[in-house]
């Protein structure tokens, strides 16, 4: 830890993230960790105000481990404090007060508020996600809008398959307890408070701007990139235009973030540079740099992305104005700090770890390597520059990008070198755009101009994004791996920056390690089987995996592959077959609804679709596991239910109340519904072939 003395918040950071992830994956009880937390308090101020200078040099570390410790615990009691009251399901409909917090608006026919919610006592406080569908138009509340609800809410229990996103996990760390889809007649609305909202009052101004911008639109795919790229409002984007973003390397554009938030801070920088250097005109400077920031911060809605970099660069500006030697790195860490101790569960957003990643990325690499080439011609220079700052920041984000959305563009810095100053060229012209609207005829030739690198933007993107093999899309890493491409990372920055050439050991150990993993996971791909039932609601699909080769039983052709996608990445699938090619199917009927019969690593599996009759003396043997669809009778379902002795697997609510109200006496069998419990797998390595 001696590296990180120079930075003292960096080692605090270092602790409350720590704290953070123990208070996610760990069961430590929370009381005991806050009376430990007061002793350390009480500890630390014996020891600074009693013992003083008096103890030992020896003993001086003393202290630092008990601050490290009561971080840590920071970090923990502000993560379980923050959790959300649990909602119990309860059968009984209630009259609930419901307050807006968020809305977002991407269907025309519903949309999603995030609300706070309590009952008529007020003691039961939840966050409730709220779909709400409506006939025509769009229905946006204001934060602080209030109306009441009759009814009950839904626990979030989304079903998961192999690699898919979790959405129940999704909905914890944005502090959601329950869900409810509610058409907008069974509302009652409220009148509008009248009291002061600061997040209300940036929504309003937000919507104004927007229609600023919606006014002069020439086309509307042009209006939702400039929505998004000027004022980070994103909802109006077409899934074409964000797969175009997205392959060409240029997603980072459309979310209003550092960047932009830099952007705004060169121009205000430089409108500013008239002022003096003596002190009072530096705090004036100061405070107009800050106001300018957080303006533009306001006009944004206050949306995350914006806030993250405008705390960042607020301490940043800060410590360089009131002349602070203090190292950047202890700038970034404070606002990394302050945001998690406002809201840890940011930790786990990933556009929180994304965007420090890539300006950390940026602070460490780009001052040392740009000074390894200096070009002489100016436009060279700058070329030169966005290029170290793109290949830094795609370097910082790649293990995390890698992990979240499995894939890496290819073509990033010609991306980059193309959209990067029109980005800056189109946030002018938008902002001059919005500053003349009062004036309609000023405002219609800046929105010709505006509009036009907005479409050449568009065209820019779509071409790289049309090029064959613009980005690779079947990356998959796990944990472990991300872990260790941020530590060579790390390790590469820090030899970079203190020229210790001659250490490149500390480097090849971790790259080592790395290529060990890939080797082990890719042999553990190669060797492995295993049976997957997927979570689909009206559909059963079954596939066994093979190595890189999957065999597939499935009747909804128009959305399996949007089902399987997930896991046949995770498991490395590149060819798929139909499930009576597998050499593990013992049997297989079709007279009376589908019968497949499968043997695999000791167990019996039996597959029974659109089964109506077993007919009298046909043979049903006994199984392991029976998986369940379409069963339509009581009779038909008891009788297999009688032949299966672990697991029984069903793929939707109708055919697991069946099931449940025909089971058997027998207590050991096992009853799976992957419409609830999420997508149902075993691992049937090694193979070992008999009869039924």
């Amino acid at each position: 830890m001696k590296v990180l003395n120079p930075y003292p918040l960096t080692r605090a950071l270092l602790f409350v993230i720590l704290g953070i992830i123990a208070a996610e994956y760990t069961r430590l009880p929370e009381h005991p960790l806050t009376l430990s937390g007061l002793a350390l308090l009480g500890f630390l101020i014996g020891w600074f105000w009693i013992l003083g200078k008096g103890t030992e040099y020896a003993w001086h570390f003393v202290p630092g481990v008990a601050i490290a410790l009561l971080f840590f615990m920071v970090g923990f009691l502000r993560y379980r404090g923050e959790i959300p009251a649990v909602y119990a399901d309860n059968p009984r409909e209630t009259l609930w007060c419901c307050t807006v917090k968020s809305v977002s608006t991407s269907f025309p026919d519903r949309s999603k508020w995030v609300c706070q919610v309590c009952d008529s006592t007020g003691c039961s406080v939840y966050n409730v996600l709220f779909t709400v569908s409506h006939d025509s138009g769009i229905i946006a509340p204001l934060p602080g809008d209030r109306f009441l609800y009759h009814g009950r809410f839904r626990i979030p229990n989304y079903p998961v398959n192999p690699g898919g996103f979790d959405y129940n996990r999704y909905l914890k760390r944005q502090q959601i307890s329950a869900t409810c889809y509610a058409p907008l007649y069974q509302l009652i609305i409220l009148p509008a408070p009248v009291t002061l909202n600061i997040h209300r009052q940036a929504v309003k101004i937000r919507r104004s701007l927007l229609h600023v911008l919606e006014r002069y639109a020439p086309r509307d795919s042009f209006y939702a990139i400039a929505a998004a790229l000027i004022l980070g409002y994103d909802d109006d984007l077409d899934p074409e235009s964000r797969r175009a973003f997205a392959a060409a390397g240029a997603m980072h554009i459309l979310c209003v973030s550092g960047l932009h938030v830099g952007i705004i801070f060169l121009i205000l920088d430089f409108l500013l540079g008239f002022i003096g250097k003596r002190k009072v005109f530096r705090i004036l400077r100061l405070i107009f740099l800050l106001a300018g920031l957080w303006g533009y911060a306001l006009i944004t809605g206050l949306a995350p992305s914006v806030m993250r970099a405008a705390v960042m660069l607020t301490f940043v500006i800060t410590g360089n104005e009131i002349k602070r030697q203090s190292s950047i790195y202890n700038s970034i860490s404070a606002s990394a700090l302050l945001l998690l101790i406002i809201n840890p569960f940011l930790l786990f957003a990933i556009g929180f770890q994304l965007s420090y990643a890539a300006v950390l990325a940026i602070i460490a690499l780009y001052k040392p390597v740009s000074g390894w080439i200096v070009p002489k011609s100016l436009l060279l220079r700058k070329i030169w520059d966005i290029t170290i700052v793109s290949m830094a920041a795609q370097a910082g984000t790649f293990a995390l990008a890698a992990y979240y959305f499995h894939t890496f563009p290819l073509l990033f810095l010609l991306t980059n070198l193309i959209v990067i100053p029109l980005a800056t060229v189109i946030l002018y012209f938008g902002i001059a755009l919005l500053l003349a609207s009062v004036v309609p005829f000023a405002a219609r030739y800046l929105a010709l101009a505006f509009y036009f690198f907005v479409s050449v933007l568009f065209h820019a993107v779509s071409t790289v994004a049309s090029i064959p093999g613009a980005a690779i899309n079947t990356l998959w890493l796990n944990p472990l791996q991300v872990l260790l491409i941020i530590l060579i990372l790390v390790l590469m920055a820090w030899m970079i920056n203190s020229h210790f050439r001659d250490r490149l050991f500390w480097v090849l150990l971790p790259a080592a390690a790395l290529i060990v993993s890939f080797v082990v996971v890719g042999a553990q791909k190669s060797n492995s089987r295993y049976l997957v039932v997927y979570a689909d609601y009206k559909n059963l699909i079954v596939e066994v995996t093979e190595g890189r080769s999957a065999f597939r039983y499935n009747y909804c052709p128009d959305t399996v592959e949007q089902v399987t996608a997930a896991s046949h990445l995770k498991f490395g699938i590149r060819r798929v077959y139909d499930l009576h090619q597998w050499e593990g199917v013992a049997g297989w009927s079709g007279a009376d609804g589908d019968f497949v019969f499968l043997c695999a690593a000791g167990k019996r599996i039996a597959i029974c679709r659109n089964v109506h009759n077993i007919p009298a003396g046909a043979y049903f043997p006994m199984c392991d596991i029976v998986l369940l669809y379409g069963v339509q009778k009581d009779e038909t379902t008891q009788l297999l239910l009688s032949h299966v002795s672990e697991t029984v697997v069903t793929t939707n609510g109708r055919d697991f109340a069946r099931v449940i109200r025909c089971r058997p006496a027998n207590e050991r069998l096992q009853y799976y519904n992957t419409a609830a419990q999420g997508a149902f797998s075993i691992n049937l390595h090694p193979y070992y072939g008999f009869s039924l």
